[in-house]
């Protein structure tokens, strides 16, 4: 591998800081391309050339004169048995000798942290990848493994679960720290998951219960999201819907207690109706109603519904005495003409 500038001058910088000697990172070629000497990069490290070579540290005596070499000692830098560079540290030798494996024992865990994380990275992209592929259809050439995964998750009904946060949580984690904490979550079910700092889009098999998903969102990691699960599908092609209606659930973001398709299937569908219909069905109902009573109206029905019609929690909630209660469900038949009473008559108004 070809080490990143960028990585080489963090690495320079970082092991300079720690113990106060200039340091020159060099790479496969013998070219230094970081140095705490700016001036240094760019021209070939003669000792540099000879560690790669014979793959040894190489200690530069004052008395020596090799091309762009001071004093000193060189090391290879080795990632997975192969060596990408090298580094050396300019001093005396009596001084910085006992330095030289520290500074290679640093470097090398750097880089190695690198490719760790660079490694997450893609694993996070390549699954979003895969829920954008199931979700619309995106194209994308899938790997073999990738192929397997997505035959094993549609062989039975799936549903789409959305997390979501009405708060920017990036402050608290990286999306690459979530993402490993919910594939241990899941490692034993099929599934796909899309993770960012705002939004997490799961794709999984309706045999993980719901309890088992609350289980896992009411964790330290996930308890500033609201969580929505969507319809079952069977057909993978029709994924799209069991999405929208998720979305649909965690729009409220204020209210977590319905967290599932279960609760709001009505709901849903007079949201996702036809616009024009819905606006005529509600200008016909309230056309005569003054501001006032509308309020009214609303605010006791969203109690009526919280307290499943007990007219007790009603009056508690709304801070009134009981008969108000009764007066104002009395006052909404006369003036709609549908009592909330009657559950079929509650679902309409």
């Amino acid at each position: 591998m070809d080490i990143p500038v960028n990585l080489a001058q963090n690495i320079v910088k970082t092991i300079e800081a720690n113990i106060g000697y200039h340091i020159n990172f060099m790479d496969k070629n013998g070219i230094i391309i970081a140095s705490s000497d700016p001036d240094r990069i760019g021209d070939i490290h003669e000792v540099s050339v000879i560690v790669l070579r014979t793959k040894r540290e190489f200690i530069t005596t004052a008395e020596m004169t090799y091309k762009h070499s001071r004093e000193g000692i060189d090391l290879p830098v080795e990632v997975d048995q192969e060596i990408i560079g090298t580094i050396g540290i300019t001093g005396k030798v009596a001084a910085v000798k006992l330095f030289g494996p520290i500074i290679k024992s640093m470097s090398e865990l750097l880089i190695k942290n690198y490719l760790s994380d660079n490694e997450r990275h893609y694993l996070v992209e390549r699954e979003r990848l895969l829920v954008e592929h199931l979700l619309f259809s995106s194209n994308i050439q899938l790997t073999p493994d990738e192929e397997k995964r997505l035959v094993q998750l549609t062989q039975k009904p799936t549903a789409v679960v959305v997390w979501k946060s009405p708060i920017d949580v990036a402050h608290k984690f990286e999306m690459v720290d979530l993402f490993p904490y919910l594939k241990r979550m899941l490692q034993f079910e099929p599934h796909v998951i899309s993770v960012s700092t705002d939004e997490i889009i799961l794709i999984i098999s309706t045999t993980v219960s719901e309890q088992r998903l609350k289980e896992i969102w009411k964790s330290s990691y996930l308890s500033d999201f609201v969580m929505g699960i969507g319809l079952p599908i069977e057909a993978h092609g029709d994924l799209i819907a069991s999405y929208k209606m998720a979305e649909f659930i965690v729009s409220d973001l204020k209210d977590s207690s319905r967290f599932s398709y279960r609760h709001l299937k009505d709901e849903y569908l007079l949201a996702t109706a036809n616009p024009t219909a819905k606006k005529q069905y509600h200008t016909a109902l309230f056309q005569n109603i003054s501001p006032e009573d509308y309020q009214m109206i609303v605010e006791l029905l969203d109690s009526y519904e919280r307290c499943n019609g007990s007219i007790k929690q009603m009056a508690k909630e709304l801070f009134v005495h009981k008969n108000t209660v009764q007066y104002r469900l009395n006052r909404i038949t006369e003036l709609t003409g549908y009592n909330p009473r009657n559950l079929s008559n509650f679902y309409y108004s």
